[in-house]
């Protein structure tokens, strides 16, 4: 008896302690609670076969294909691979939601595939086309054409607009201008109209000077477009400038017909003005007098011009002086003091005129050449000068010319 119950205590320990080893065995080989890679492409939901290898969690998708229901364990990191992977066609014209280049982190996702049925034209600028497509907004549908829009591109209808069969989605993009201002030049994107609106948005956007501007605010904007903009300063300026004497001739009857003498220098003024002055970049571009004040008078260069005429013994006979040149005489508007215009004798010469019916004569000064051959004239007198021996109304007299 003694010997049987210690036979029993010792087997019942030996198998107790295989029994613990076998439990410790199937602990250690059995994988761990990290994702491992499934040993085929893809797996059905209850039987994956697993190595110790550790990738991307796995995500369990629910297809709705058409219709047509399946569920696909995958560990892609992108949608897009994971259908593949399950076998599906995603070609041109086949579109999902959510869309195709969703990423996947695990857990359950239910994808819907679905046939492009929707025909759309899209009007992208100077370019048209038509697509056909499932989705229902313009968001998605320009996505699934891989169409990108810049931040000031505008899109009509709006991009969460639901789109019906034959809709139009027109896409107006920004243009790019070129801003210049100095050495600096800016590339800005833009929907304005004009140069004014694109300074504006320059000023706000690149934080430029206020005081900046074009001279051509209302032109139209296009394209690869430079902008330049100049900086306008306006001030107010005070300036002095000269004035000239000016020059006043006074008859004086007892010098002779011919002679001047100046009676008194004249002396520059001054006059004060003051300007509103427009620059750009620093250079003056325009002045606009704003006032003008005399803070000195100028006085004036006094001339005395002889009016008396010579004595001379007057023909007698009513016949020519010797040496003297017969022959009509016209008058003209010229001068407070006798003169004439002659074509033989040089300017300064002084001349007796003589009327050949009266005898009346009268001293004057060569200025002026004249009068022309084909007039007949000899000799034309200023209406001074031939007031002195004839009537202005006669027009011609007779005369005869000699030099002095």
């Amino acid at each position: 008896m003694e010997v049987n119950k210690k036979h029993s205590f010792f087997d019942t320990f030996v198998y107790g302690s295989i029994l613990i080893l076998s439990t410790f065995v199937v602990f250690f080989s059995t994988p761990a609670s990290l994702p491992a890679q499934a040993s085929q492409s893809g797996c059905q939901a209850d039987n994956c076969l697993f190595t110790t290898s550790i990738l991307h969690r796995a995500t369990k998708m629910e297809i709705d294909n058409q219709g047509q229901y399946s569920t696909f364990i995958t560990r892609q990191e992108l949608l897009n691979d994971g259908l593949k992977e399950a076998g599906l066609d995603m070609s041109s014209g086949i579109v999902s939601n959510p869309h195709r280049y969703t990423e996947l982190n695990g857990g359950d996702i239910k994808v819907s595939i679905a046939v492009a049925i929707i025909p759309v034209k899209i009007i992208d600028q100077n370019r048209a086309y038509t697509v056909t497509t499932s989705y229902s907004t313009v968001k998605n549908i320009l996505y699934a054409c891989n169409i990108e829009l810049n931040s000031k591109d505008k899109v009509y209808p709006a991009l969460d607009t639901l789109v019906t069969a034959g809709s139009n989605i027109v896409i107006d993009r920004a243009v790019s201008v070129e801003i210049a201002y100095g050495e600096k030049t800016f590339n800005l994107a833009t929907q304005a109209d004009n140069v004014s609106e694109v300074m504006a948005e320059a000023k706000e956007e690149l934080d430029l000077p206020a005081e900046l501007t074009n001279h051509n605010l209302d032109h139209d904007v296009y394209a690869g477009q430079k902008i330049s903009l100049v900086k306008i300063d306006e001030s107010e300026t005070t300036e002095f400038e000269t004035i000239k004497p000016e020059t006043q001739y006074q008859n004086d009857w007892d010098m002779t017909v011919g002679e001047e003498q100046v009676i008194s220098l004249g002396v520059a003024g001054e006059i004060m003005k003051k300007y509103h002055l427009t620059l750009e970049n620093g250079v003056e571009i325009s002045r606009e007098l704003i006032s003008e004040e005399i803070t000195r008078p100028s006085e004036p260069t006094i001339i005395a011009v002889g009016q008396k005429q010579p004595a001379v013994t007057a023909p007698a006979d009513n016949y020519a002086a010797s040496g003297g040149q017969v022959g009509t005489a016209s008058w003209y508007y010229h001068g407070d003091a006798p003169a004439a215009a002659h074509r033989d004798f040089p300017r300064g010469t002084n001349l007796l005129v003589t009327n050949n019916s009266t005898g009346a004569s009268v001293v004057v000064v060569v200025n002026d050449y004249g009068p022309a051959l084909w007039t007949g004239r000899v000799i034309d007198l200023n209406s001074v000068a031939f007031a002195a021996i004839a009537p202005l109304g006669q027009g011609l007299v007779e005369v005869t010319v000699t030099p002095l």
